[in-house]
């Protein structure tokens, strides 16, 4: 188990773009309990993250692209020590 230092969560990604494809936070699965959730604008969870897809979100939705915009993150961290949770928005550029 990894003591949780600083966490880079990327603020925005181009899934169309050349570079950051998607929206990927480097070395999740080497904490120990993670979740991962993306909502829209309405509430809707459009991604949950779980060690099988490397908590990566390609900007899709039951395979759909999404509208460009903002959406609402929250990862939590449990590294069996304590619980850290990060709220904040992604930027989803087309």
């Amino acid at each position: 188990i990894k003591v949780i230092e600083n966490v880079f969560i990327p603020s925005a990604f181009n899934p169309s773009g050349i570079n950051n494809k998607v929206w990927r936070i480097k070395d999740l699965a080497d904490y120990g309990t993670v979740k991962v959730v993306v909502y829209n604008r309405y509430g809707l969870v459009v991604f949950e993250g779980s060690a099988a897809n490397n908590y990566t979100w390609d900007g899709t939705y039951k395979n759909k692209p999404q509208q460009a915009g903002a959406y609402v993150y929250l990862v939590q961290i449990n590294d069996g020590r304590r619980v850290r949770d990060y709220k904040g928005t992604v930027t989803l550029i087309r």
